[in-house]
C-alpha cells in the first residue's frame, strides 16, 4: 500500500506489539526471530507473556521496581533465549524508556517523591544484570549498520517532551 492509499476491504488492523511481533515472524519464517528449538521458543514466548502481564500501571514505584526484579531473575546472560529475538524485541524498549522517563524526570515511575528511590534502584547491584542486559542490547545495530539505539537522538526528546505533555 502506498502512502494515501486506503487499505483493501481483506485488510486487518494489527495493534498490539506481541501480535505484530509474532506475525512478523510467521510472515519471514526465515529471518531468525525466534530460536528453531521449539524449547527456547516457547520460553521465548512465556517470557513475552510474563512481560506483557507485569508491566505495571501508575502503582507507584515499588511494584514497578519489583517486576524488574522478578524479569531480570529469568534473564540468563545474553539475550532472553541466548540469541536476539522477538522476546528481546517485547521487553527492551520497556526498559530503555524507564531509562529515558528516570534521566527527564517523567513519568509515573519519577514522580517528585519516588524519583530518587527509583533512580537509585535502577543504578544499584540489585538491578546490575539488567543494567547489563540493556548495555548489551544497545551494542546491537539495526539493518542499516547504525546503533539500535541512541538516547541523545532529537526524536527521544521530542517523544519525552510530548509525554510530559500527557501527565
Amino acid at each position: 500500500m502506498r502512502r494515501g492509499e486506503k487499505p483493501s476491504a481483506d485488510s486487518v488492523l494489527l495493534y498490539e506489539s506481541l501480535v505484530i511481533l509474532e506475525f512478523i515472524v510467521d510472515f519471514f519464517p526465515d529471518a531468525g526471530l525466534l530460536p528453531a528449538d521449539l524449547v527456547r521458543r516457547a520460553k521465548a514466548r512465556l517470557f513475552m507473556s510474563i512481560v506483557e502481564e507485569k508491566i505495571p500501571s501508575d502503582n507507584g514505584p515499588t511494584p514497578a521496581l519489583q517486576m524488574l526484579e522478578t524479569l531480570q531473575e529469568m534473564l540468563p546472560e545474553g539475550f532472553v533465549v541466548g540469541e536476539w529475538s522477538i522476546a528481546d524485541a517485547a521487553f527492551v524498549p520497556s526498559l530503555l524508556f524507564v531509562n529515558v522517563f528516570v534521566k527527564g524526570g517523567v513519568g509515573y515511575w519519577v514522580k517528585m517523591e519516588h524519583g530518587e528511590k527509583v533512580k537509585a534502584e535502577l543504578e544499584s547491584p540489585r538491578l546490575a544484570r539488567l543494567r547489563r542486559y540493556v548495555d548489551e542490547w544497545k551494542k546491537r545495530t539495526n539493518f542499516n549498520g547504525k546503533a539500535a539505539w541512541d538516547e541523545e537522538d532529537i526524536v527521544i526528546e521530542k517523544w519525552l517532551k510530548r509525554f510530559a505533555k500527557n501527565l
